[in-house]
């Protein structure tokens, strides 16, 4: 087995420290979108996916949910059952689609050039906006800005609105591609059935029969309620009710009837129960890096320029645009579009664009795993020992094992950490592998699907895995992937 240095390629972690991460409710959705920003309006959105995030929903249920769809932008994913333990990430491409956003630069000649960049939110919410810029040739300084080893900028734009920021330039500059940073919050519907609680009770008087039906919302959602009752004496049915009727949480529901017959009735019930809600959602940019993804950061494109201005004449000022109408507006920008690439239109997605040569190793030659069981105060150490070997390779991560224990520590091993394309996590970088891979690998060691994605990330980038699960572990270790496993206490 390959290890790393002193240490053998196995270790158990404990974790002992109570860690922070944003925690993410029973389900969410997350959409991504890869796009381009230019300083003439333009973007370009080269892909385009969401993911369904279902997680342990802590008893809130209190019942398995069923026939799950999860609709979105005219898209939607289905799941047969979802049981409270259940931890699913569902992934679905999308057409591409631009966000009601665009960025203008228009620059006020003088002496010193003051290049004023406009955006423009057509989004009926307010937007949070940072922008991150490297330091470039011909830059002077910036207004309401902060500066340490980058330039930022963090902007509120009102709904409908604008809001802008500065740099100052002077001579020959190339201003460099800039990262862009925010969120857009919207939401999903999610449509499922659930089990309710429900009793049939009856009692006779001489030939008539009485029959009390009994139907409880033991949740905490609304509930559309289906109800149908009938009896059968002998071999004729008789229906006796069909409602459809919606039970507020908690709310008890008792319908009576009954007949008279000499037989012996029995009474029936059938009960549906379905639940519309939304569910939270947002839209954050992505931007690609090789490979892979990063994702809650776009890219806004760069542009050069020379600081001219004519002796005895007045600074010309190019026009700053109005107040963004409705579309969003595309001003002439303050150099000739020749500077700027000219995007191709976006493509519709594709699941699978990243081919990987990945072939599993034949039952390869491995020592015994050793495993090291560490008090906790040696966890902190731990991760001192084994940052510098990993920090700049990374790590890959089963997405699982990112629980609020040992969140931190696993950044402060591997201050990049790598994640299949179906389970993105916002700062990580996201890498995509081939279907076929995937499949060969879930069919061959017996993994899921969201599992065998992992193991392939982690052959692709010849990377480190670090997962809470045993089976993916022992998967990983027979494939020749140097894995770690850890264990919470």
């Amino acid at each position: 087995m390959r290890g790393l240095g002193l240490f053998p390629a196995v270790f158990v972690l404990c974790l002992f420290f109570t860690m922070t991460i944003l925690s993410v409710s029973a389900q969410t959705l997350t959409e991504y979108r890869e796009v381009i920003f230019y300083p003439d309006g333009r973007q370009k959105v080269i892909e385009d996916w969401f993911v369904v995030y279902i997680e342990e929903d802590s008893g809130k249920y209190g019942a398995e949910r069923y026939n799950a769809v999860i609709t979105y932008r005219n898209a939607s994913v289905e799941v047969q059952t979802i049981s409270q333990k259940d931890n699913l990430s569902l992934y679905h491409p999308l057409e591409a689609e631009n966000f009601n956003i665009s960025i203008v630069a228009v620059i006020e000649k003088g002496e010193r050039d003051r290049v004023i960049y406009n955006v423009y939110n057509n989004y009926p919410q307010e937007i949070f906006i940072n922008v991150t810029m490297p330091y470039f040739e011909g830059f002077i300084d910036c207004e309401s800005c902060q500066k340490d080893d980058m330039i930022y900028f963090n902007l509120t734009v009102p709904p409908h609105g604008s809001s802008s920021f500065r740099i100052y330039v002077s001579g020959r500059y190339s201003i460099p591609d800039a990262d862009v940073s925010f969120e857009i919050n919207t939401s999903a519907r999610m449509i499922y059935k659930v089990p309710l609680d429900f009793s049939i009770s009856k009692n006779r008087v001489d030939n008539r029969w009485f029959a009390t039906f009994e139907v409880r919302n033991q949740l905490n959602d609304f509930v559309n309620a289906s109800l149908k009752g009938w009896v059968i004496t002998g071999s004729n049915r008789t229906d006796l009710f069909d409602e459809r009727i919606t039970l507020s949480p908690g709310e008890t529901v008792v319908i009576s009837r009954d007949i008279v017959s000499s037989e012996t009735p029995v009474f029936y019930l059938k009960v549906d129960g379905v639940v519309e809600s939304s569910i939270p959602a947002k839209i954050v940019p992505v931007k690609s890096l090789e490979d892979r993804y990063i994702t809650g950061y776009g890219v806004l494109k760069g542009f050069s320029g020379l600081t001219t201005i004519a002796k005895g004449k007045k600074n010309e000022v190019t026009p700053t645009p109005t107040a963004t109408p409705t579309p969003i507006p595309t001003p002439t920008p303050a150099f000739t579009p020749e500077e700027l690439p000219t995007p191709s239109p976006s493509p519709t997605p594709s699941a699978v664009s990243i081919k990987s040569p990945i072939e599993l190793l034949p039952e390869p030659v491995r020592e015994v795993a050793t495993v090291v069981m560490l008090p906790a105060t040696y966890v902190l150490m731990l991760s001192l020992i084994l940052s510098p070997a990993f920090s700049n390779r990374g790590i890959v991560v089963d997405r699982r094992s990112l629980n609020p224990q040992n969140y931190h520590i696993l950044r402060s091993i591997g201050k990049r950490i790598f994640l299949p394309r179906s389970t993105p996590l916002e700062g990580c970088y996201i890498v995509e592998v081939d279907k076929e891979t995937v499949e060969r690998l879930s069919f061959n060691l017996n993994l899921s699907a969201e599992e065998a994605e992992t193991l392939a990330v982690a052959l692709m980038l010849k990377k480190p895995l670090f997962t809470t699960s045993r089976k993916l572990f022992e998967a990983a270790i027979k494939s020749g992937c140097v894995a770690y496993l850890i264990e919470n206490s």
